[in-house]
Protein backbone atom coordinates (compact mmCIF):
# COMPACT_ATOMS: atom_id res chain seq x y z
CA UNK A 1 0.00 0.00 0.00
CA UNK A 2 1.39 3.34 -0.66
CA UNK A 3 -0.51 6.94 0.72
CA UNK A 4 -0.40 10.19 -1.36
CA UNK A 5 -1.95 13.93 -0.61
CA UNK A 6 -2.46 15.28 3.14
CA UNK A 7 -2.10 13.57 5.98
CA UNK A 8 -5.13 11.84 6.95
CA UNK A 9 -7.38 13.05 10.34
CA UNK A 10 -8.02 10.17 12.15
CA UNK A 11 -10.00 11.99 15.06
CA UNK A 12 -8.44 13.00 18.52
CA UNK A 13 -7.39 11.48 21.29
CA UNK A 14 -7.59 13.57 24.94
CA UNK A 15 -8.47 16.65 22.79
CA UNK A 16 -5.76 16.49 20.44
CA UNK A 17 -6.55 16.01 16.80
CA UNK A 18 -4.19 12.62 15.21
CA UNK A 19 -3.28 12.61 11.58
CA UNK A 20 -1.36 10.42 9.63
CA UNK A 21 0.07 9.41 6.22
CA UNK A 22 0.75 6.13 7.14
CA UNK A 23 -1.21 3.59 4.85
CA UNK A 24 -1.08 1.47 7.60
CA UNK A 25 -2.67 3.30 9.81
CA UNK A 26 -5.54 4.53 7.27
CA UNK A 27 -6.31 1.34 6.26
CA UNK A 28 -7.04 0.06 9.87
CA UNK A 29 -8.68 3.19 11.01
CA UNK A 30 -10.97 2.22 7.98
CA UNK A 31 -11.38 -0.97 9.26
CA UNK A 32 -12.86 0.49 13.03
CA UNK A 33 -14.52 3.50 11.57
CA UNK A 34 -16.83 1.05 9.20
CA UNK A 35 -16.83 -1.96 12.25
CA UNK A 36 -17.89 0.90 14.15
CA UNK A 37 -21.12 2.08 12.19
CA UNK A 38 -21.69 -1.51 11.04
CA UNK A 39 -22.17 -2.38 15.36
CA UNK A 40 -24.11 0.81 15.46
CA UNK A 41 -26.72 -0.35 13.02
CA UNK A 42 -26.82 -4.13 14.51
CA UNK A 43 -27.47 -2.24 17.89
CA UNK A 44 -30.92 -1.67 16.82
CA UNK A 45 -32.06 -5.42 15.76
CA UNK A 46 -33.80 -7.31 18.29
CA UNK A 47 -34.94 -10.91 19.24
CA UNK A 48 -37.50 -12.74 21.24
CA UNK A 49 -37.56 -12.78 25.04
CA UNK A 50 -37.77 -16.28 26.29
CA UNK A 51 -38.34 -17.11 30.42
CA UNK A 52 -38.25 -21.08 31.05
CA UNK A 53 -38.45 -21.96 27.43
CA UNK A 54 -41.55 -20.02 26.74
CA UNK A 55 -42.03 -17.23 24.63
CA UNK A 56 -42.49 -14.23 26.84
CA UNK A 57 -45.86 -11.86 24.94
CA UNK A 58 -46.78 -8.26 25.95
CA UNK A 59 -49.60 -6.79 26.60
CA UNK A 60 -50.99 -6.43 23.33
CA UNK A 61 -50.28 -10.64 22.97
CA UNK A 62 -47.69 -9.86 20.68
CA UNK A 63 -43.89 -11.39 21.17
CA UNK A 64 -41.93 -9.07 23.49
CA UNK A 65 -38.31 -7.92 21.93
CA UNK A 66 -35.39 -6.89 23.33
CA UNK A 67 -32.27 -5.22 21.84
CA UNK A 68 -29.36 -7.80 21.38
CA UNK A 69 -26.96 -5.42 22.74
CA UNK A 70 -27.05 -3.36 26.19
CA UNK A 71 -26.92 0.21 24.07
CA UNK A 72 -28.81 0.84 20.94
CA UNK A 73 -27.29 3.79 18.91
CA UNK A 74 -29.81 5.51 16.69
CA UNK A 75 -27.92 8.32 14.62
CA UNK A 76 -28.11 9.37 11.17
CA UNK A 77 -24.23 9.13 9.43
CA UNK A 78 -24.35 13.11 9.68
CA UNK A 79 -24.65 12.61 13.64
CA UNK A 80 -22.55 9.77 13.84
CA UNK A 81 -19.51 12.27 12.23
CA UNK A 82 -20.62 14.69 14.43
CA UNK A 83 -20.71 12.74 17.93
CA UNK A 84 -17.81 10.23 17.31
CA UNK A 85 -14.23 12.41 15.97
CA UNK A 86 -13.13 9.35 14.32
CA UNK A 87 -16.13 8.94 11.89
CA UNK A 88 -15.92 12.78 10.90
CA UNK A 89 -13.28 12.14 8.16
CA UNK A 90 -14.37 8.68 6.45
CA UNK A 91 -15.47 9.18 3.28
CA UNK A 92 -18.89 8.87 2.45
CA UNK A 93 -19.03 5.78 0.28
CA UNK A 94 -17.40 3.55 2.98
CA UNK A 95 -19.36 5.25 5.53
CA UNK A 96 -23.11 4.46 4.14
CA UNK A 97 -21.97 0.89 3.26
CA UNK A 98 -22.21 -0.55 6.50
CA UNK A 99 -26.09 0.14 6.40
CA UNK A 100 -27.04 -1.92 3.25
CA UNK A 101 -24.44 -4.96 4.27
CA UNK A 102 -25.79 -4.84 8.23
CA UNK A 103 -29.48 -5.28 6.52
CA UNK A 104 -28.61 -7.81 4.30
CA UNK A 105 -26.33 -10.54 6.62
CA UNK A 106 -28.96 -10.29 9.40
CA UNK A 107 -31.75 -10.90 7.12
CA UNK A 108 -30.09 -13.51 5.33
CA UNK A 109 -29.79 -14.60 8.59
CA UNK A 110 -33.37 -14.97 9.06
CA UNK A 111 -33.81 -16.83 6.39
CA UNK A 112 -31.59 -19.53 6.49
CA UNK A 113 -33.02 -19.92 10.28
CA UNK A 114 -36.44 -20.98 8.63
CA UNK A 115 -34.68 -24.28 7.17
CA UNK A 116 -31.25 -25.03 8.20
CA UNK A 117 -31.35 -23.09 12.25
CA UNK A 118 -28.60 -21.37 13.69
CA UNK A 119 -27.77 -18.02 16.12
CA UNK A 120 -28.58 -14.29 14.63
CA UNK A 121 -25.36 -12.80 13.88
CA UNK A 122 -23.73 -10.25 16.93
CA UNK A 123 -21.75 -8.04 16.77
CA UNK A 124 -18.40 -7.44 14.63
CA UNK A 125 -15.36 -7.77 17.23
CA UNK A 126 -11.35 -6.35 16.55
CA UNK A 127 -10.88 -8.54 19.46
CA UNK A 128 -11.92 -11.50 16.89
CA UNK A 129 -9.68 -9.73 14.21
CA UNK A 130 -12.17 -8.01 11.75
CA UNK A 131 -10.33 -5.69 9.58
CA UNK A 132 -12.04 -5.47 6.81
CA UNK A 133 -14.17 -2.78 5.29
CA UNK A 134 -16.09 -2.04 2.05
CA UNK A 135 -16.46 0.84 0.13
CA UNK A 136 -19.25 1.38 -2.75
CA UNK A 137 -17.63 2.33 -6.29
CA UNK A 138 -21.15 4.50 -7.26
CA UNK A 139 -20.06 4.98 -10.62
CA UNK A 140 -16.31 5.74 -10.31
CA UNK A 141 -16.99 8.57 -7.14
CA UNK A 142 -14.87 5.97 -5.35
CA UNK A 143 -12.65 2.67 -5.19
CA UNK A 144 -11.45 2.88 -8.42
CA UNK A 145 -9.28 0.20 -9.30
CA UNK A 146 -6.33 1.19 -12.49
CA UNK A 147 -4.61 -1.66 -13.75
CA UNK A 148 -0.85 -1.61 -13.79
CA UNK A 149 0.05 -4.32 -15.94
CA UNK A 150 -0.92 -8.01 -16.72
CA UNK A 151 -1.32 -8.90 -13.82
CA UNK A 152 -1.09 -6.13 -11.20
CA UNK A 153 -3.56 -3.27 -10.79
CA UNK A 154 -4.26 -0.64 -7.73
CA UNK A 155 -7.21 0.25 -6.07
CA UNK A 156 -7.40 3.98 -5.25
CA UNK A 157 -9.77 4.81 -1.52
CA UNK A 158 -10.24 8.79 -2.28
CA UNK A 159 -10.89 11.01 0.96
CA UNK A 160 -11.06 14.57 2.14
CA UNK A 161 -10.39 15.65 5.67
CA UNK A 162 -13.41 17.65 7.31
CA UNK A 163 -13.25 21.32 6.83
CA UNK A 164 -13.46 21.91 10.27
CA UNK A 165 -9.72 20.80 11.06
CA UNK A 166 -6.45 22.96 10.39
CA UNK A 167 -4.95 20.25 8.29
CA UNK A 168 -7.50 20.78 4.88
CA UNK A 169 -7.32 18.48 1.63
CA UNK A 170 -7.59 15.47 0.00
CA UNK A 171 -5.91 11.94 -0.08
CA UNK A 172 -5.39 8.72 -1.74
CA UNK A 173 -4.97 5.34 -0.25
CA UNK A 174 -3.75 3.08 -2.90
CA UNK A 175 -3.65 -0.28 -2.29
CA UNK A 176 -1.24 -2.28 -4.97
CA UNK A 177 -2.57 -6.05 -5.84
CA UNK A 178 -1.87 -8.78 -7.68
CA UNK A 179 -4.57 -9.90 -9.99
CA UNK A 180 -5.70 -13.20 -9.98
CA UNK A 181 -8.60 -13.46 -12.32
CA UNK A 182 -10.27 -10.55 -14.80
CA UNK A 183 -11.47 -7.41 -12.71
CA UNK A 184 -15.45 -7.58 -14.26
CA UNK A 185 -17.72 -4.92 -13.79
CA UNK A 186 -18.52 -4.20 -10.16
CA UNK A 187 -20.70 -2.31 -7.35
CA UNK A 188 -18.32 -2.26 -4.61
CA UNK A 189 -15.14 -3.57 -3.31
CA UNK A 190 -14.05 -5.01 0.24
CA UNK A 191 -10.80 -4.76 1.74
CA UNK A 192 -9.24 -7.26 4.43
CA UNK A 193 -6.15 -6.43 6.13
CA UNK A 194 -6.17 -10.04 7.77
CA UNK A 195 -6.04 -12.07 5.05
CA UNK A 196 -4.09 -9.15 2.50
CA UNK A 197 -7.11 -9.35 0.03
CA UNK A 198 -9.20 -6.97 -1.92
CA UNK A 199 -13.05 -8.72 -3.27
CA UNK A 200 -14.55 -7.04 -6.10
CA UNK A 201 -18.71 -7.74 -5.60
CA UNK A 202 -20.29 -7.78 -8.90
CA UNK A 203 -23.06 -10.14 -10.05
CA UNK A 204 -22.36 -13.81 -10.59
CA UNK A 205 -20.51 -14.53 -13.86
CA UNK A 206 -23.44 -15.75 -16.60
CA UNK A 207 -23.10 -19.22 -18.39
CA UNK A 208 -23.04 -19.79 -22.09
CA UNK A 209 -26.40 -21.58 -22.44
CA UNK A 210 -26.50 -21.00 -26.01
CA UNK A 211 -25.54 -24.80 -26.69
CA UNK A 212 -28.04 -26.74 -24.16
CA UNK A 213 -30.05 -28.59 -24.78
CA UNK A 214 -31.97 -31.71 -23.12
CA UNK A 215 -32.70 -32.91 -19.74
CA UNK A 216 -30.40 -34.42 -17.06
CA UNK A 217 -31.15 -36.30 -14.44
CA UNK A 218 -28.74 -36.07 -11.31
CA UNK A 219 -28.94 -38.89 -8.40
CA UNK A 220 -27.05 -37.29 -5.25
CA UNK A 221 -25.64 -39.63 -2.83
CA UNK A 222 -22.53 -40.01 -0.36
CA UNK A 223 -19.78 -42.74 -1.99
CA UNK A 224 -20.76 -41.04 -5.51
CA UNK A 225 -21.63 -37.24 -4.76
CA UNK A 226 -24.03 -36.99 -8.34
CA UNK A 227 -24.63 -38.95 -10.85
CA UNK A 228 -26.03 -38.20 -14.39
CA UNK A 229 -28.49 -39.89 -16.51
CA UNK A 230 -25.62 -39.87 -18.93
CA UNK A 231 -23.39 -41.66 -17.17
CA UNK A 232 -21.05 -39.12 -15.51
CA UNK A 233 -19.96 -39.30 -12.07
CA UNK A 234 -18.52 -35.97 -9.68
CA UNK A 235 -17.18 -36.49 -6.42
CA UNK A 236 -16.39 -33.45 -4.26
CA UNK A 237 -12.64 -33.96 -3.54
CA UNK A 238 -11.22 -35.24 -0.43
CA UNK A 239 -9.05 -33.41 1.77
CA UNK A 240 -7.89 -35.99 4.03
CA UNK A 241 -4.92 -33.82 5.26
CA UNK A 242 -6.97 -30.45 5.74
CA UNK A 243 -9.01 -32.92 7.96
CA UNK A 244 -6.47 -33.83 10.09
CA UNK A 245 -5.18 -30.41 10.59
CA UNK A 246 -8.71 -29.31 11.42
CA UNK A 247 -8.89 -32.07 14.09
CA UNK A 248 -5.63 -31.66 15.49
CA UNK A 249 -5.99 -27.76 15.95
CA UNK A 250 -9.56 -28.41 17.68
CA UNK A 251 -7.91 -30.71 20.30
CA UNK A 252 -5.21 -28.11 20.94
CA UNK A 253 -8.28 -25.48 21.31
CA UNK A 254 -9.81 -27.83 23.83
CA UNK A 255 -6.82 -27.92 26.25
CA UNK A 256 -6.60 -24.22 25.74
CA UNK A 257 -9.49 -23.98 27.48
CA UNK A 258 -9.55 -26.60 29.93
CA UNK A 259 -6.26 -25.40 31.39
CA UNK A 260 -7.68 -21.58 32.45
CA UNK A 261 -9.53 -22.01 35.21
CA UNK A 262 -10.68 -18.22 34.87
CA UNK A 263 -11.13 -18.87 30.62
CA UNK A 264 -9.94 -15.67 29.47
CA UNK A 265 -9.26 -15.44 25.52
CA UNK A 266 -5.26 -15.50 25.44
CA UNK A 267 -3.48 -14.17 22.45
CA UNK A 268 -2.37 -17.69 21.48
CA UNK A 269 -6.01 -18.98 21.95
CA UNK A 270 -6.82 -16.38 19.49
CA UNK A 271 -3.75 -17.42 17.07
CA UNK A 272 -5.05 -21.24 17.20
CA UNK A 273 -8.69 -19.89 16.29
CA UNK A 274 -7.47 -17.88 13.54
CA UNK A 275 -5.48 -20.66 12.11
CA UNK A 276 -8.23 -23.45 12.66
CA UNK A 277 -10.92 -20.78 10.78
CA UNK A 278 -8.09 -20.67 7.88
CA UNK A 279 -7.89 -23.73 7.78
CA UNK A 280 -11.42 -24.66 7.42
CA UNK A 281 -11.45 -21.93 4.70
CA UNK A 282 -9.43 -23.38 2.45
CA UNK A 283 -10.72 -26.67 3.05
CA UNK A 284 -14.45 -25.01 1.84
CA UNK A 285 -12.61 -23.33 -1.01
CA UNK A 286 -11.46 -26.67 -2.34
CA UNK A 287 -15.11 -28.36 -2.73
CA UNK A 288 -16.59 -25.35 -3.55
CA UNK A 289 -14.61 -24.68 -6.67
CA UNK A 290 -15.09 -28.57 -7.84
CA UNK A 291 -19.04 -27.92 -7.39
CA UNK A 292 -18.58 -24.85 -9.17
CA UNK A 293 -16.89 -26.50 -12.46
CA UNK A 294 -19.49 -29.40 -12.13
CA UNK A 295 -22.33 -27.33 -12.26
CA UNK A 296 -21.19 -24.81 -15.04
CA UNK A 297 -20.71 -27.60 -17.17
CA UNK A 298 -24.12 -29.15 -16.49
CA UNK A 299 -25.58 -25.59 -16.93
CA UNK A 300 -24.12 -25.11 -20.73
CA UNK A 301 -24.83 -28.59 -21.62
CA UNK A 302 -28.54 -29.32 -20.44
CA UNK A 303 -31.62 -27.06 -20.75
CA UNK A 304 -33.67 -28.41 -17.86
CA UNK A 305 -31.82 -30.43 -14.72
CA UNK A 306 -33.96 -33.03 -12.72
CA UNK A 307 -32.94 -33.97 -9.17
CA UNK A 308 -34.64 -35.45 -5.86
CA UNK A 309 -36.30 -33.50 -3.34
CA UNK A 310 -34.58 -34.41 -0.47
CA UNK A 311 -34.85 -33.07 2.95
CA UNK A 312 -31.12 -32.33 3.90
CA UNK A 313 -32.42 -31.25 7.18
CA UNK A 314 -33.89 -34.27 8.64
CA UNK A 315 -31.52 -37.12 6.95
CA UNK A 316 -28.36 -35.64 8.41
CA UNK A 317 -30.31 -34.95 11.97
CA UNK A 318 -28.55 -36.31 14.98
CA UNK A 319 -28.91 -39.69 15.75
CA UNK A 320 -27.34 -42.34 18.07
CA UNK A 321 -24.05 -44.67 17.50
CA UNK A 322 -20.86 -43.48 15.51
CA UNK A 323 -22.04 -44.60 11.79
CA UNK A 324 -24.83 -41.95 12.24
CA UNK A 325 -22.81 -39.29 12.94
CA UNK A 326 -20.46 -40.90 10.03
CA UNK A 327 -23.21 -40.38 8.00
CA UNK A 328 -24.00 -36.86 9.17
CA UNK A 329 -20.52 -36.02 8.19
CA UNK A 330 -20.20 -37.11 4.94
CA UNK A 331 -23.89 -35.61 3.83
CA UNK A 332 -23.03 -32.40 4.52
CA UNK A 333 -19.56 -33.10 2.94
CA UNK A 334 -21.00 -33.81 0.15
CA UNK A 335 -22.92 -30.01 -0.08
CA UNK A 336 -26.11 -31.09 -1.92
CA UNK A 337 -28.09 -28.01 -1.06
CA UNK A 338 -25.16 -25.51 -2.38
CA UNK A 339 -25.07 -27.78 -5.56
CA UNK A 340 -28.51 -27.45 -6.20
CA UNK A 341 -28.33 -23.62 -5.41
CA UNK A 342 -25.80 -23.34 -7.68
CA UNK A 343 -27.44 -25.10 -10.73
CA UNK A 344 -30.54 -23.09 -9.81
CA UNK A 345 -29.16 -19.74 -10.40
CA UNK A 346 -26.87 -20.94 -13.20
CA UNK A 347 -29.96 -22.53 -15.50
CA UNK A 348 -31.76 -19.52 -14.76
CA UNK A 349 -34.37 -21.51 -12.35
CA UNK A 350 -34.67 -24.34 -14.70
CA UNK A 351 -34.36 -26.71 -12.42
CA UNK A 352 -37.13 -29.20 -11.50
CA UNK A 353 -37.29 -31.31 -7.97
CA UNK A 354 -39.52 -34.52 -7.91
CA UNK A 355 -40.30 -37.32 -5.19
CA UNK A 356 -37.33 -39.52 -5.33
CA UNK A 357 -39.46 -42.53 -3.83
CA UNK A 358 -38.10 -46.04 -5.35
CA UNK A 359 -36.03 -43.71 -7.78
CA UNK A 360 -32.94 -46.34 -6.38
CA UNK A 361 -34.91 -49.54 -6.81
CA UNK A 362 -37.11 -49.53 -9.85
CA UNK A 363 -35.19 -50.79 -13.09
CA UNK A 364 -35.40 -48.17 -15.89
CA UNK A 365 -35.11 -51.07 -18.42
CA UNK A 366 -38.16 -53.02 -17.50
CA UNK A 367 -39.71 -50.77 -14.30
CA UNK A 368 -39.88 -53.73 -11.59
CA UNK A 369 -39.33 -52.19 -8.44
CA UNK A 370 -38.00 -54.47 -5.94
CA UNK A 371 -35.57 -53.77 -3.22
CA UNK A 372 -33.55 -57.13 -4.06
CA UNK A 373 -32.34 -55.38 -7.50
CA UNK A 374 -30.05 -53.16 -6.04
CA UNK A 375 -26.96 -55.83 -5.16
CA UNK A 376 -24.99 -52.93 -3.82
CA UNK A 377 -24.04 -49.53 -3.27
CA UNK A 378 -22.63 -49.66 -6.96
CA UNK A 379 -24.43 -52.36 -8.42
CA UNK A 380 -28.00 -52.62 -9.78
CA UNK A 381 -29.39 -55.86 -11.56
CA UNK A 382 -32.74 -56.31 -11.62
CA UNK A 383 -34.44 -60.08 -10.86
CA UNK A 384 -36.62 -59.72 -13.54
CA UNK A 385 -35.11 -58.70 -16.68
CA UNK A 386 -31.55 -59.42 -15.31
CA UNK A 387 -30.78 -55.37 -16.67
CA UNK A 388 -27.23 -54.29 -15.36
CA UNK A 389 -25.93 -51.08 -14.71
CA UNK A 390 -24.63 -48.69 -12.04
CA UNK A 391 -26.55 -48.20 -9.30
CA UNK A 392 -26.57 -44.33 -9.13
CA UNK A 393 -26.74 -44.46 -13.09
CA UNK A 394 -29.96 -45.97 -12.90
CA UNK A 395 -31.50 -44.07 -10.66
CA UNK A 396 -30.53 -40.44 -12.89
CA UNK A 397 -32.10 -42.33 -15.68
CA UNK A 398 -35.23 -42.98 -13.30
CA UNK A 399 -35.32 -39.38 -11.97
CA UNK A 400 -35.38 -38.10 -15.11
CA UNK A 401 -38.20 -40.27 -16.45
CA UNK A 402 -40.36 -39.33 -13.54
CA UNK A 403 -40.14 -35.60 -15.31
CA UNK A 404 -40.45 -36.48 -18.36
CA UNK A 405 -43.58 -39.02 -17.72
CA UNK A 406 -44.94 -37.65 -14.55
CA UNK A 407 -45.27 -40.24 -12.80
CA UNK A 408 -47.14 -37.88 -9.94
CA UNK A 409 -49.10 -34.36 -10.52
CA UNK A 410 -46.39 -31.87 -9.95
CA UNK A 411 -47.41 -28.79 -7.78
CA UNK A 412 -45.19 -25.84 -6.64
CA UNK A 413 -43.98 -25.33 -3.38
CA UNK A 414 -40.49 -24.63 -1.68
CA UNK A 415 -38.41 -27.30 -1.34
CA UNK A 416 -36.93 -26.70 2.39
CA UNK A 417 -33.32 -28.41 1.57
CA UNK A 418 -33.09 -25.93 -1.44
CA UNK A 419 -34.66 -22.81 -0.44
CA UNK A 420 -35.61 -22.25 -4.39
CA UNK A 421 -39.31 -22.76 -5.28
CA UNK A 422 -39.28 -25.65 -7.85
CA UNK A 423 -42.12 -27.74 -9.53
CA UNK A 424 -42.13 -30.83 -7.20
CA UNK A 425 -43.97 -34.34 -7.22
CA UNK A 426 -46.17 -35.04 -4.27
CA UNK A 427 -45.20 -37.26 -1.25
CA UNK A 428 -47.14 -40.97 -2.45
CA UNK A 429 -46.57 -43.81 0.11
CA UNK A 430 -47.75 -46.41 -2.23
CA UNK A 431 -45.73 -47.84 -5.33
CA UNK A 432 -45.54 -45.40 -8.54
CA UNK A 433 -47.22 -46.66 -11.42
CA UNK A 434 -44.84 -48.49 -13.90
CA UNK A 435 -44.45 -46.20 -17.25
CA UNK A 436 -43.82 -47.75 -20.99
CA UNK A 437 -40.30 -48.10 -21.30
CA UNK A 438 -38.97 -45.67 -23.45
Amino acid sequence: MSFRGVPTYLGEHNGTPLYSGNPEKVAGWLCDAFRTRFNQHRSQRCKYVYQDGQQLLDLNGDPLLTPIGSTVTTVTDKQARQQFPHLAGVPSLVLQAPERLESTEWFAAVKRRKTVGGKLPGFRSRKRGDKRFSCWFNGGRNAVFHRTGRRSGMLVISGQNPSTVSCKGRWELRIHVRVSQPIREYTSVQVDLSSRKVLFVNAAPTVNRSTASGVVGLDRGVAVTVATSDAEMFTVPETPELDAKVVSLHRTLARKRRTNPNWKTSTRYREVRTACANTQRVRASVKTDAIHAFTKRIAENYETVVAEALTVEGMSRKGTGSRKATLNRKIRDARWTTLLRQLAYKTGGNIVVVNPAYTSQRCHHCGHIERENRESQAVFRCVECSHFDNADVNAAKNIKALHLQGWATPTSRTVKSTGVTAPVARSVKRKPPVPSTP
